[in-house]
């Protein structure tokens, strides 16, 4: 099972929060969005709450916006009595409030994909669900559907050597034996080389 993250965000802010979305995808983690999730006539509330009490990470991306929002902070309480990983992302305003003895990141709306992968290894650092984010990353790599695919999927490995046991190693050797676009892929067979 993927590690289940729950982006906090203003409205104002929805596609740099879709564009977060998307880099956390490609790490085989899910990320529930909001105005991407919700679909016509459910009960949005009510698909909000059950979000926040199935989410392993809670991550508010804090921008200008995000204090004048009308639910953030809500979303932000409920993980703090809940006692969710809370990931601060800083796209213009620091932590605040209760969440304020938490360290954020820095979000650089250039280099995403850099942020969700530093993402992925505070929770690889941090919590029980450094399985599931390494099984994610794998499975997002066995399941490479291209030549450059494969090559940008087993450069993610690279960024999560560190945290790769034996048992992950072989499993990635499984399937890159298993995927012509790996097998055939120059880029991705440089990296599997560099795994060790």
């Amino acid at each position: 099972m993927a590690l289940k993250t729950f982006l906090s965000y203003s409205s104002e802010d929805k596609n740099l929060a879709g564009d977060i979305k998307q880099s956390l995808g490609r790490l085989g983690i899910e990320a529930f969005l909001a105005h991407d999730d919700i679909e016509p006539s459910e009960e949005w509330q009510k698909r909000i709450l059950a979000e926040l009490k199935k989410c392993n990470v809670l991550i508010p991306i804090l921008t200008e916006r995000f204090a004048r929002s009308n639910w953030t902070d809500q979303e932000v309480g409920f993980a703090l009595s809940r006692g969710i990983l809370i990931i601060p992302l800083n796209a213009g305003i620091d932590p605040y409030g209760f969440m304020g003895k938490f360290q954020a990141l820095p979000l650089m709306p250039r280099d995403i994909e850099q942020t969700c992968v530093r993402i992925a290894k505070v929770v690889c650092k941090k919590t029980d669900f450094a399985d599931k984010v390494l099984k994610g990353v794998i499975k997002n790599f066995g399941a490479s559907d291209s030549f450059v695919a494969a090559e940008q999927n087993s450069s993610y490995l690279l960024k999560f050597q560190d945290f790769l046991t034996p048992k992950h190693i072989r499993a990635i050797r499984r399937l890159a034996a298993s995927n012509q676009q790996i097998v055939h892929s120059f880029g991705a067979k440089r990296n599997l080389d560099k795994l060790t």
